[in-house]
């Protein structure tokens, strides 16, 4: 297994490891928009690749999946089962990968903040389907908080079409709130959710 958790980073201070350098402009998006630590699909959407000789067939899967879903897949592609109900965050996509099934449309969820967040370090994504909605800055309490993007037709994420798809919006920040609600116990962020 080999995938990238985030998109490029573009400037690097350097003085990490011993012969580290300072790099300025060096890894740019492609096409989409958003770098390392965005929620945009340029600091989100990156490629994985997947090599068991006799056991999957090669392919090219186009369909979403998130990074959570890597343990729960590996636990049954090894036919692991564990004693108690581990509560993983993402779903087993063994059959995507084994071209059995498609996993259809279900939603997918992020939060980025740094380690001492103020209201503008706070980034917040929502998809389903080709449908996603953003929002930078504090934390998404109302359906009107966010930018509504339609991956098919504006993959980069240019044309914020939120103001006429409000139903859209408010069905995205329903499943929101119930994805955020499993934040809540590990005190990530100090949660003031409304419904929509």
């Amino acid at each position: 297994f080999f995938f990238f958790y985030n998109g490029p980073q573009v400037n690097w201070a350097g003085n990490a490891y011993p012969d580290d350098l300072k790099l300025t402009d060096f890894n740019q998006p492609d096409t989409l928009r958003g770098y390392k630590g965005d929620t945009y699909e340029g600091g989100i959407l990156v490629p994985g690749l997947i090599n068991w000789p006799s056991q999957i067939v090669p392919c090219v899967v186009d369909e979403p999946v998130h990074i959570v879903d890597w343990m729960p897949t590996l636990a049954a592609m090894v036919d692991y089962t564990p004693a108690e109900d581990p509560k993983w965050d993402g779903m087993d996509i063994s059959p995507l990968i084994h071209q059995a099934d498609s996993l259809g449309s279900r939603p997918l969820y992020w939060l980025w903040r740094n380690a001492l967040p103020t209201a503008n370090d706070c980034r917040w994504a929502m998809r389903q389907g080709d449908w996603k909605i953003v929002r930078y800055g504090n934390e998404p309490t109302h359906a009107s908080d966010w930018a509504l993007y339609n991956l098919a037709t504006d993959p980069q994420e240019t044309t914020d079409v939120a103001s006429s798809n409000s139903a859209k919006v408010a069905e995205l920040h329903a499943l929101f709130l119930i994805e955020r609600a499993y934040d809540i116990p590990n005190r990530m962020i100090s949660p003031q959710l409304v419904v929509p």
